[in-house]
């Protein structure tokens, strides 16, 4: 029973106060339930945004290491590039010092 109800003055104490006040409380709690239903509804937004959040941090990175291991490459493919070339250069010396020699 819903005290507040059941202590205005002018209500009678038979069953349409019973009535009334058994509809009180049903919508009371009706109400706390729906306020439980959205505390639960934001709860779960939070959660998903964090996650949502989180998801696009670690695309991030990953797009961030991506992008350093490219360079690497390039700078890995640069410098074969110019071994090779050294190596030429060196066996081309190479043969020049013994043609010299040669002669």
């Amino acid at each position: 029973m819903v005290p507040w109800l059941a202590s205005q003055p002018g209500l009678s104490k038979g069953p349409l106060n019973l009535y009334f006040t058994q509809l009180v409380a049903s919508l009371t709690s009706a109400l706390q339930f729906h306020i439980l239903c959205i505390w639960h509804i934001l709860v779960c937004l939070f959660l998903q945004i964090a996650a949502h959040t989180s998801l696009h941090t670690r695309m991030a990175n990953l797009q961030a290491i991506e992008q350093e291991q490219q360079h690497l490459q390039a700078k890995a493919d640069s410098a074969r590039s110019d071994f090779a070339e050294a190596k030429a250069a060196y066996v081309k010396a190479l043969q020049a010092q013994l043609e010299i020699l040669a002669e």
